[in-house]
């Protein structure tokens, strides 16, 4: 179970849990789930592009800087920022 002390960890684990999916989404082809990803993230960066392959390009340059420890998409424990240059 996943509990948040305060309003800053859920919003932390939503981003990092929607890049995790649109990572999957650009690389796999496939969705991650009903709710768009992108709409997710846009509530978060208003001026990330339409475009997922885009989108994520961007993020890696805008998105976020601070730490999040998080399982990255090879499966070892990263932050998101460095899980995002890995791709």
């Amino acid at each position: 179970m996943i509990t948040f002390s305060n309003d800053a960890q859920r919003k932390n684990f939503q981003v990092e849990m929607a890049i995790t999916a649109l990572q999957l989404e650009v690389q796999t082809g496939l969705k991650m789930c009903r709710i768009p990803v992108m709409n997710v993230l846009r509530r978060h960066y208003p001026d990330l592009p339409r475009n997922k392959k885009t989108a994520l390009k961007w993020l890696k340059e805008n998105g976020p800087k601070e730490l999040i420890t998080t399982t990255c998409c090879r499966g070892s424990l990263r932050t998101t920022a460095s899980c995002l240059k890995l791709i």
